[in-house]
């Protein structure tokens, strides 16, 4: 799965997940652009979004095996409560911050650019940082 692929798997988890409880208070908060954006916040932003993609691939089977639509809407609320949890526990970004870059990077090709690169650091960090810890062991 390349980056652009799992940021628009994000994103699309960001829109299952955390989009409707945050639209509504959206209302409320401040529109951001893209260039208000700072490193930081795309740097919290990446990191609640990896949290919220692993919260997502656990649910997705579990939701799919519901027979009922309302089994299925049962368990997106839980899902969509405890995403908003995850997002929370985030230093420097709120849900509500969370869903606003999301959705300005889906029409914005530099902030869009900005997150998968972030992300892709992220990987590699994470990936090195399991290869030295296997290493020692």
């Amino acid at each position: 799965m390349t980056i652009k692929t799992k940021l628009a798997t994000g994103l699309t988890a960001i829109a299952l997940l955390a989009g409707a409880p945050v639209a509504a208070q959206d209302s409320q908060a401040p529109a951001i652009s893209a260039d208000s954006v700072t490193d930081e916040k795309v740097n919290a932003f990446v990191m609640a979004l990896i949290s919220v993609e692993q919260l997502r691939q656990q649910y997705m089977p579990r939701i799919a095996e519901q027979e009922t639509e309302e089994d299925r809407q049962a368990l997106v609320n839980e899902v969509t409560q405890r995403a908003i949890q995850l997002v929370q526990q985030v230093d420097n970004i709120s849900p509500e911050e969370y869903q606003q870059i999301a959705t300005v990077a889906q029409d914005n090709e530099d902030l869009n650019n900005r997150i998968r690169t972030r992300i892709q650091t992220v990987v590699e960090e994470n990936r090195a940082a399991q290869q030295d810890g296997a290493a020692e062991e």
